[in-house]
């Protein structure tokens, strides 16, 4: 039985100049395959840089992804898990530094899938990671990918710094300014903007969301440089440049390492790059301390950092809420009452509602109403409580019915195992025939040619017979690990505490909650209510359901339940 193929690549994020590439290398490995007598696997994934996905027989490709972590290359782990089910026997790869410019990674990778018996063939150098004597050449080789790497980074940042050191401006201009030749020159039109920003904020007392909804409405007036609507983060970073009081700081975070996931931090001061340039100020020094100093009161009265110092979902329902109109997150906002007698409100709490519709209006949602904290965390609670009873009552109710479904699809589980006996009775018949075969040899009544040419055929049959028992061996583990991973999840589902529940584990039960409208007959206002979309086994039960379908699973005595209820 030929081997199964597939081939790992990176591509431009030129759309012209990607189109060429998958084509060429498409028609390059089809033609190797078949050179090198394999078959090419129907699997495969472009990952664009975009977060959309594509299916790509024979062929994972990333699109513009660093090869210095497997972190951020989508198609490389897709590729990773496909090879743990079995779906192909090798890998074709142009060289070592495609695969991975980080020695602990590549090695770690070739050794994981050679225990499943999957290759990696490096053209480059003709070396298959399935033969052990090949690692220490392969890990020289992975050492000098890194060091490349390394220096590629080094000199990169270097010249950085030294364009930073001499004040030169190699990004593009704030809003405010145009860019000429290695610097920057006022536009007066959007300076006056950026006047009328700090001026609402530091002598009117708008909020950062208060100036977003004003520039909005008057979208004309004040343009963005690129003629979209403002947005919070624009204003909030706007009032944090010093470049407005004619101050260009630079090289304020550097990364640490060379690789795509290693961390920015921050520069201490001393050793950052300060230029002043007064032909630059927009902003006098009094209107900039003051803004300052607003800016770090709120900060300080609104921050939801804990004891340890780390930024935190300092509420039950952060991140996790979505509206169903837009799909934009909700934010937890204070509800006031009327205006009493003595000049203050009344408090009436916190309600959620859609960020896009606070910030925009109806030019980006039409879902004006919120839902009241209360109520959402009620529900909430309620849902994880009916959940924890389905699991009780019906040992694992919905949840189970989803997950066979995710099996079914997954690991095709109407085929039939293999007799394990029977396969290892034949191999055995195989070795007699081999086993007389060398005695005809030996005796002198069969010629070299012939003798070769059979062992061939015995071998080949001989193959096929032992992967076909290591392939059932492998199906079977992964099941079992599958269901591992699925009873570690109803049992986490099944302990937690309806009444002191946290943000974190409401996150291990959803994926999101969608919050959703419905008019009441008689009333003015409509009932709010929440959708829960839930997680299993790394894909939403929405996500599962459609492939369902789409295998064409699903007939009149199939039941998938979407919403779990």
């Amino acid at each position: 039985m030929a081997k199964r193929c597939v081939a790992y690549c990176r591509v431009s994020t030129n759309q012209e100049k990607q189109k060429t590439s998958i084509e060429s290398q498409r028609a390059y490995y089809e033609e190797k395959f078949k050179g090198d007598g394999y078959l090419p696997s129907p699997y495969g994934m472009l990952y664009k840089k975009n977060g959309k996905t594509e299916p790509l027989p024979s062929l994972y490709i990333d699109e513009g992804i660093s090869g210095t972590c497997i972190t951020f290359r989508k198609a490389f782990e897709r590729m990773l898990e496909d090879a743990k089910q079995g779906k192909f026997d090798i890998i074709y790869v142009k060289s070592v530094s495609r695969f991975a410019r980080n020695t602990v990674d590549g090695l770690k990778t070739c050794e994981e899938l050679r225990k499943i018996g999957v290759g990696v063939f490096f053209e480059d150098c003709g070396l298959n990671s399935i033969d052990p004597e090949n690692d220490m050449t392969l890990t020289v080789l992975f050492s000098v990918a890194q060091k490349e790497s390394q220096t590629k980074s080094h000199n990169v940042k270097w010249g950085i710094r030294q364009r930073q050191k001499a004040g030169k401006w190699f990004c593009n201009a704030h809003f405010g300014y145009d860019k000429i030749e290695n610097g920057l020159v006022i536009n007066e039109q959007e300076a006056n903007t950026v006047r009328y920003i700090f001026y609402l904020y530091t002598e009117k007392n708008y909020s950062i969301h208060g100036i977003v909804q004003l520039l909005n409405k008057s979208i004309e007036k004040y343009p963005t440089k690129k003629g979209k609507l403002w947005n919070r983060e624009q204003i909030s970073g706007l009032l944090r440049n010093s470049i407005y009081v004619g101050m260009y700081r630079s090289h304020v975070v550097e990364k640490q390492g060379y690789k795509a996931t290693d961390l920015q931090i921050a520069v201490p001061e001393k050793e950052q790059y300060i230029h002043e340039l007064p032909e630059l100020r927009i902003i006098d020094d009094d209107t900039w301390d003051k803004a300052v100093q607003i800016l770090r009161a709120r900060e300080a009265r609104y921050s939801t950092v804990d004891l340890r110092g780390k930024n935190t979902n300092g509420h039950l329902l952060s991140t996790i809420l979505f509206c169903s109109d837009c799909g934009t997150a909700y934010t937890r906002q204070k509800r006031h009452g009327g205006l009493k007698k003595d000049g203050t409100r009344s408090d009436l709490g916190y309600f959620w509602g859609c960020r896009n519709y606070a910030q925009y209006g109806t030019l980006r949602c039409n879902n004006k109403y919120g839902i009241n904290e209360d109520e959402a965390e009620e529900q909430v609670i309620e849902e994880i409580r009916r959940l924890q009873s389905d699991i009780k009552e019906r040992g694992g109710g919905a949840l189970l019915t989803n997950f066979k479904a995710y099996l079914r699809i997954m690991y095709e589980l109407d085929h039939e195992a293999e007799n394990v006996e029977a396969v290892r009775a034949e191999l055995k018949k195989i070795e007699r025939k081999k086993d007389i075969l060398l005695e005809d040899r030996m005796e002198g009544l069969m010629s070299k040619e012939l003798y070769q040419k059979e062992v061939k055929v015995l071998n080949e049959q001989a193959e096929e017979l032992e992967l076909r028992i290591k392939s059932d061996r492998l199906y079977e583990e992964n099941i079992k690990s599958e269901w591992s991973r699925f009873d570690k999840y109803v049992k986490r589902v099944s302990e937690l505490d309806p009444d002191n529940l946290t943000n974190g584990d409401i996150k291990q039960v959803f994926n999101k909650i969608y919050v959703g409208v419905a008019e009441v007959e008689g009333k003015a206002r409509p009932k709010k209510y929440l959708i829960f979309s839930y997680s299993l086994m790394g894909y939403t039960t929405e996500e599962i359901v459609a492939m369902y379908y789409e295998k064409g699973y699903a007939d009149e005595n199939t039941v998938i339940t979407v919403k779990l209820n």
